[in-house]
């Protein structure tokens, strides 16, 4: 079961709120709480929603490719380099033929 905001704000006995603007670093939010929210993120294995950042953002965090076919082994091999560079970017890949 993934880790949400949530359960980083219960664990801190904070606001959800406050771990959302912890996490993006918002400048109303103390150091020593960022700090503290941040080491317990990381200890809970906290991986932000993309489904959440696409609602929060407007934005879907999505890149399409729409291929002809999928059987060349070229075609393969430049699937996953677009899936590599977008995953290091923030972003999910759709593929579809």
């Amino acid at each position: 079961m993934s880790v949400s905001i949530y359960d980083i704000a219960k664990r801190a006995g904070v606001s959800a709120s406050t771990v959302s603007r912890a996490l993006e670093d918002h400048p109303r939010i103390g150091a020593a709480t960022k700090q503290r929210i941040n080491e317990l993120a990381r200890e809970m294995n906290y991986v932000p929603s993309t489904v959440a950042k696409s609602l929060a953002s407007n934005k879907t965090w999505t890149i399409g490719m729409v291929l002809a076919t999928i059987s060349d082994p070229f075609m393969g091999r430049v699937i996953e380099g677009v899936e590599h560079a977008a995953i290091e970017a923030g972003f999910n890949v759709f593929v579809s033929t």
